[in-house]
């Protein structure tokens, strides 16, 4: 058959098999976002885009087809945008994809209880926003639980939150019993002393707070002296006495679902599990026995050694060779104060001498100058 179709065999090239060149059919893609929600400024779209960026789920890179159907902004259509895109810091490139570049490389929980083991001066909460898509969460449970520390900066008002490092934990006083799907915990024994609304415990395996939901705020009308003032009460949703140990959430049932029983939400268990409590450091009781001590505290150093060594906690061994350490330390840490010595300078502009120009650089000196081997007094 090859030599029919190399010498130009017409039955051959009729019955040779017919090549149908087959036309490139572009998918259409649709965006899911209404065209009137798509913003108009350059400005506006990036941030659209840096949005679903950060919602991707760790932070995976994505194609400009999947940035149009979840943001309705084309790149390939809006150079502006697209050049913006690359150039913000916020944005890794990954070939021809686009992905969310967080500050921290954090994925999840573990990660984020690792690195704020690492910062012992805590992070802020906006380098932590946009680590990954559950972070706010974790971070209020763990905030919740105790196991991260949330202050609030004096300046900005910004939260920053801390590792609790090594933690340390304080049994309390008797047994909760407890019961799935109620707020109320009942205890065999006064903790009112011990713990307050708000704090951390944990009953069993399950850390609570102790709960300071409102019920309402009554604003109570007080005449004192003629004068009307406003007295605002708060009212909570559950007690707490010696009985009433309330809880933040519901006790969770068999499958760990924190979920409100329909009909024993607000009731005191009578039976059910009993568990040991504890919580994170010293109790209310013992922290206000050392609030009243700090008072009666000398302030000066040297008093308090000596009622160190009075108590029995140290010895005066041990005073003396720190108050030797300390003197050694602040000797080295003083600056010495070395005398500069200045170098004579051999003037070799013998042909100065005697001119008035080297009269008036004789007079810019405080007492005398020396050009060459002629001293000049100043006048």
């Amino acid at each position: 058959m090859w030599r029919n179709l190399a010498y130009g065999s017409q039955q051959a090239a009729e019955a040779a098999p017919a090549v149908v060149p087959i036309k490139s059919v572009k998918e259409t893609v649709v965006s899911q976002v209404d065209a009137s929600s798509v913003p108009k400024n350059d400005g506006a779209k990036v941030y659209k885009i840096l949005e679903f960026l950060r919602k991707v789920p760790m932070h995976m890179p994505v194609s400009v087809t999947d940035i149009f159907k979840h943001t309705g902004v084309d790149l390939t259509m809006d150079d502006q945008v697209e050049q913006r895109l690359k150039n913000n810091p916020k944005v890794r490139l990954k070939g021809d994809q686009y992905a969310y570049q967080a500050k921290y490389d954090i994925k999840n929980r573990m990660q984020l209880l690792k690195i704020l083991d690492r910062i012992p001066e805590g992070m802020p909460i906006e380098d932590l926003i946009d680590c990954y898509v559950n972070v706010e969460d974790d971070l209020k449970e763990l905030t919740r639980t105790g196991e991260i520390i949330c202050l609030k900066n004096a300046d900005k008002g910004a939260e920053v939150y801390y590792s609790r490092v090594v933690p340390f934990l304080v049994d309390l006083s008797g047994v909760a019993t407890v019961e799935a799907g109620s707020y109320l915990a009942h205890s065999s024994q006064d903790l009112t002393g011990e713990v307050r609304r708000g704090d951390a415990f944990r009953i069993g395996d399950n850390w609570f707070r102790v709960s300071a939901a409102v019920k309402v705020r009554v604003i109570i009308h007080v005449l004192v002296l003629n004068n009307i003032q406003l007295k605002c009460t708060v009212v909570y949703m559950f007690k707490f006495d010696k009985d009433h140990l309330p809880l933040d959430v519901p006790f969770p049932d068999a499958k760990r679902r924190n979920v409100a029983s329909s009909d024993r939400w607000d009731l005191l268990p009578k039976r059910g599990p009993k568990f040991q409590m504890v919580k994170h450091g010293c109790t209310n009781d013992i922290r206000q026995l050392w609030r009243d001590t700090l008072r009666t505290w000398p302030s000066d150093r040297a008093e308090f050694e000596k009622k160190l060594v009075q108590a029995g906690l140290t010895t005066q061994a041990k005073v003396d060779a720190s108050r030797r350490q300390m003197k050694r330390r602040l000797k080295e840490d003083k600056k010495k104060n070395r005398p500069r010595k200045q170098r004579d300078i051999k003037i070799t502009n013998h042909h100065l001498i005697g001119t008035k120009l080297g009269e008036i650089l004789a007079k810019g000196s405080q007492e005398q100058f020396t050009l060459g081997a002629v001293k000049f007094e100043k006048k």
